[in-house]
């Protein structure tokens, strides 16, 4: 019997959070058709999924900011993990342009 939309998915899902995937977590968004086909293109480019690119990109971007939270506090590390500081985005890393908080405002973004 075939399957339909809502079952397939079930059946994806079931499966992905079996308990190899244990650590993985879903993550839903929409995200514009420029964005979605620059990872498409980025993906292929790089012989990589998307999931793959999508972690590398964000684990890079991490690593950026915790080297300029390093430079701009002893404790930037742990504020940055902490989440009590916000980094000015997009833009070039000076140290003209970083900009340290206690808190983000609910609904506001940093950039």
């Amino acid at each position: 019997m075939p399957k339909n939309s809502a079952q397939r998915q079930a059946n994806y899902r079931k499966y992905h959070l079996k308990e190899e995937y244990r650590n993985d977590k879903r993550l839903d968004l929409v995200i514009t058709s420029n964005a979605k086909s620059a990872l498409d293109r980025l993906a292929s480019c790089y012989c990589l999924t998307k999931k793959q690119l999508i972690e590398q990109l964000l684990f890079d971007k991490e690593t950026e900011a915790l080297n300029h939270v390093a430079l701009i506090s002893p404790d930037g590390s742990t504020n940055y993990y902490d989440k009590k500081i916000i980094l000015e985005y997009p833009g070039k890393i000076t140290a003209k342009n970083h900009r340290i908080t206690t808190a983000c405002s609910p609904g506001k973004l940093p950039f």
